[in-house]
Parts: C-alpha cells; structure tokens; sequence
C-alpha cells in the first residue's frame, strides 16, 4: 500500500472549507444589498416629497402624499411645469410602511392640514424611521431609531 496521496475523507474536508470560505462573501453581499434596497427607498421617498413641497410653494398647487400599510404603497400627487404627476412607488423587502400616512401640502406654502407621521421599518438594520412632518411649514424631521 503506497503511503503518498491525500485520502477521500482529507479531500472532502479541503473541498468542504473552500466551500464556505466561498459562501461567507456571498452571504455579505447580500445584506449589503438589502441594506441599500433600504436606503434607496428612503431617498426616493425624501425626492419626491421634496417635489411635492416644490409644486405646492413654486407651482402653487395642492401636493398630496399617502402612504398605505396594507399594499405597501406610496402615492404622490403634484404638479411639475404646469403638469400634472401621479406617482405610485412600490416599497419592496427589507424596508416596510408602518402605518396608512396622509398629508396634503397647502398651495402657496406647502403647510401641511395636520400633523402626520410616515413610519417605515427597515429589516435588515433592524430600524425604526420616523419621518414627521412639522405643522405651519414645509419641513419633515427624520428619525431613526434601532430597535
């Protein structure tokens, strides 16, 4: 019996330890992009409310942004150059819409009817974000809160 060679079990357990060393950056991709799925989401989110709080100051026209739990559904409703714009964006995993939120932004100064709150979780950060838009002008206070 020639002594020289690595046995089947030896190989398996080389094969085995490439295997994970090769999984473990996959799996970190992963969250990182499920990280910046989040992120971008609440970026778009701060966009077209900003546009929205554009239409109602600049264009002088009534801006609506709802948010509805149940779809998982944001709508917007403003005017750009003269023209009217529906936008409906869908929030995806791992970021969700806490509670239905409904604010309309008064023409001329974009304050708000009433004080609203629009609350997401992000999963993958394990976050609370609160955005909360202020009575009287058109500014909306974000936090975020690790739970």
């Amino acid at each position: 019996m020639n002594d020289e060679g690595f046995t089947l079990w030896e190989c398996l357990c080389v094969l085995l330890v490439i295997s994970i060393l090769a999984i473990m950056p996959i799996l970190k991709i992963e969250k990182w992009r499920e990280k910046q799925t989040a992120a971008s989401q609440l970026i778009l989110f701060e966009r077209l409310y900003e546009r929205s709080q554009h239409s109602a100051v600049v264009e002088q026209e009534q801006s609506k942004v709802k948010a509805i739990s149940s779809s998982q559904c944001l709508f917007f409703s403003y005017t750009f150059k003269g023209e009217k714009i529906e936008e409906k964006i869908e929030i995806n995993r791992p970021l969700y819409i806490q509670k239905d939120s409904e604010v309309t932004l008064q023409s001329g100064s974009a304050s708000p009817s009433v004080l609203e709150t629009f609350e997401f979780y992000d999963d993958s950060t394990q976050t609370s974000i609160r955005y909360v838009v202020q009575l009287g002008s058109s500014k909306v206070f974000k936090y975020v809160e690790k739970k």
